[in-house]
C-alpha cells in the first residue's frame, strides 16, 4: 500500500493546490519497465536489473485494495513494450541484457477477465520499441533497427503486420481520437523528426514531422491533446521541445519542457499530463522534475528521487512512475483531486449571518479511488452541523427550521461525534464503502448521490437551517 504522503504539489510549486504525491516500492530494483494498467490495476513488467541482467518480475498494483502482488513473464527481459487492450494486458519484445542485448520476439499476455496468462510472438525480435492502442488494436512499432508494426486486434483474436515510414528505434507513441500516433526514434545514424500517423477509422497511414528530430522522448494523451515531450536531440543534446497534436483542431503546436531531458517517463491523471524525472545531458545529472500540463498551463513539481529509465502508466486520476536509476524500486504516484459535482437546490435561505450557508466536493468521482470531501462554508459561528447523504432528490421546509432539506426518502445523518462540524465552515471526508443511509451502503459506479449540510442557528431564537446540495455521478 501508499507509504505515506509525500507532499501537496502547491508546497512545492504552482501546479493544483489538491493534487499530492504519494509513494511507494517495487519488489525488485529494476529500470526500463514495461507498464501499463487495466481495469483496477496498474503492471509493471521486467526491466532490467542494477547489474544490466533483466528480470521476469511482474509487480501487480490494486489501486481499489492498495496492495502488491508478483508474478513472472514467460522470458526475463528489458526495454519491452506494454499496451492494454479490452481486459488484456500485452507485453512485446525487449532485450536479455544491456548493453549489447540481443532482441527478443515474445509476447506475454495477461487476461485481468480470468487472470491468466498466454504466450505469442512479434513478426521481428527487437527492442527499443513503443506499444499503444486505438479501437480494438494493439500496435507495437518500430525497435532496432525495423520498420514493423505488429498489430493485434482485440476483436477477431488475430495478428497482423504494417510498416513505419522509417526504421528506427527508441520512438514514442500515445493514441488520440482513432489515431495511434508514433513519433520521433534513432535511425541508427541520427535522431528522426518522423511522425506516422494511423487512423484506425479508415485503415490509412499518414506521415508529418516533430518540430525537433529527437529520440527517448515521453508521449501521452490528455482530453484530445497527444503530447510529445523531452528526448535526445543530435544538434542540441538533450532537448526541451514539446510538440502537441489536437485532434479536435487537427493542429500541432510546441511548448517547452522546464529543463532538457530523455529518458523520461509520461503519464496522465485525469485533466493532468506529466511527464517525470530522466537524464539531463546538459547538466550531467539525473532529474526530478516532473512538468504538469493542464488545460493549456504548464506548471512544475517533483518526484521523490531524482532517476531516468523511469516508466510512467495513468489510471483514473492517478499516475504512476516507477523504477529507474538511482533508486529503481521507487514509485511515485500523483493523485489529482479538484472540485466535483454539481450545485443544486441553491441558493439556500440565509442564515443568521445574514448569507446563505453552501456545500461543495472535492476529492476524485472514482469510488475505486475512495477520494472524497465535502465542505460547508457560511455556517454561523460556533454552531454544529452535520452531512446528509441520499439517492432522491426532495424540496421540504421541515418544521423547526428556517431551511429547505433537499434531499427526501431514505437520509443517511453523518452525525457520529466524529463526524459533527462546526461553524463557520468545516470538512468531512467520506467513506465510500460504508454510506449511512439505512441499512449502510456503498456507492457504485453509475450512482448519483445528493449530498447536503443541516446546521444549528439562532436567528433570531434557537432554529436550524440547511446549504444548497452537491450531485455526484460516481465512475469506477
Amino acid at each position: 500500500m501508499k507509504l505515506f504522503s509525500l507532499l501537496s504539489v502547491a508546497a512545492l510549486s504552482t501546479a493544483p493546490a489538491l493534487a499530492q504525491w504519494t509513494i511507494d516500492d517495487l519488489s525488485q530494483a529494476r529500470r526500463e519497465i514495461a507498464i501499463t494498467a487495466v481495469g483496477d490495476t496498474v503492471v509493471f513488467a521486467g526491466g532490467f536489473l542494477p547489474s544490466g541482467i533483466s528480470t521476469d518480475r511482474v509487480d501487480f498494483y490494486n489501486t481499489t485494495t492498495e496492495m502488491w502482488t508478483t508474478g513472472m513473464l514467460s522470458v526475463s527481459r528489458g526495454g519491452a513494450a506494454a499496451t492494454t487492450v479490452g481486459t488484456k494486458v500485452i507485453i512485446g519484445g525487449g532485450a536479455d541484457v544491456t548493453p549489447g542485448g540481443m532482441g527478443l520476439d515474445t509476447v506475454d499476455i495477461w487476461d485481468s477477465a480470468t487472470n491468466t496468462w498466454t504466450t505469442s510472438n512479434l513478426s521481428f525480435a527487437r527492442f527499443g520499441l513503443t506499444a499503444t492502442t486505438v479501437g480494438t488494436k494493439a500496435m507495437f512499432a518500430g525497435g532496432f533497427f525495423t520498420d514493423v508494426v505488429d498489430i493485434y486486434d482485440d476483436a477477431t483474436g488475430m495478428w497482423s503486420t504494417a510498416l513505419l515510414s522509417v526504421t528506427r528505434g527508441d520512438l514514442a507513441a500515445t493514441s488520440v481520437g482513432n489515431l495511434a500516433i508514433f513519433a520521433g526514434g534513432w535511425d541508427g545514424g541520427s535522431n528522426t523528426d518522423v511522425v506516422d500517423i494511423f487512423d484506425d477509422s479508415t485503415g490509412t497511414w499518414t506521415a508529418t514531422t516533430l518540430s525537433v528530430p529527437r529520440s527517448r522522448l515521453a508521449a501521452t494523451t490528455v482530453g484530445s491533446e497527444a503530447i510529445f515531450a523531452g528526448g535526445g536531440s543530435t544538434v542540441l543534446g538533450d532537448s526541451t521541445a514539446v510538440d502537441i497534436y489536437n485532434d479536435s483542431t487537427g493542429m500541432w503546436t510546441t511548448a517547452a519542457l522546464s529543463e532538457p531531458r530523455e529518458f523520461l517517463g509520461a503519464a496522465t491523471a485525469g485533466g493532468t499530463a506529466i511527464f517525470a524525472g530522466g537524464w539531463n545531458g546538459v547538466a550531467q545529472a539525473y532529474s526530478a522534475t516532473a512538468d504538469l500540463y493542464t488545460a493549456g498551463t504548464w506548471t512544475t513539481s517533483a518526484i521523490s528521487i531524482a532517476r531516468w529509465g523511469i516508466a510512467g502508466a495513468g489510471l483514473q486520476n492517478e499516475a504512476y512512475f516507477g523504477g529507474g536509476i538511482v533508486f529503481g524500486r521507487r514509485v511515485d504516484i500523483y493523485t489529482e483531486t479538484g472540485p466535483i459535482g454539481t450545485s443544486y437546490c441553491g441558493p439556500a435561505i440565509p442564515n443568521s449571518t445574514g448569507g446563505p450557508s453552501t456545500i461543495s466536493a472535492n476529492g476524485t468521482t472514482s469510488v475505486g479511488l475512495n477520494n472524497v470531501t465535502l465542505t460547508a462554508d457560511g455556517l454561523p459561528p460556533g454552531e454544529f452541523g452535520y452531512f446528509l447523504a441520499g439517492q432522491t432528490q426532495g424540496f421540504l421546509n421541515p418544521p423547526g427550521s428556517q431551511g429547505v432539506i433537499c434531499l427526501s426518502g431514505n437520509i443517511g445523518r453523518y452525525n457520529s461525534v466524529a463526524d459533527i462540524i462546526q461553524g463557520p465552515t468545516g470538512d468531512l471526508t467520506l467513506d465510500l464503502t460504508s454510506i449511512p443511509v439505512n441499512p449502510p451502503q456503498a456507492a457504485a459506479a453509475g450512482d448519483t448521490w445528493y449530498f447536503q449540510c443541516w446546521h444549528r442557528d439562532t436567528n433570531p431564537t434557537s432554529t436550524s437551517n440547511f446549504t444548497d446540495g452537491v450531485t455526484i455521478v460516481f465512475t469506477p
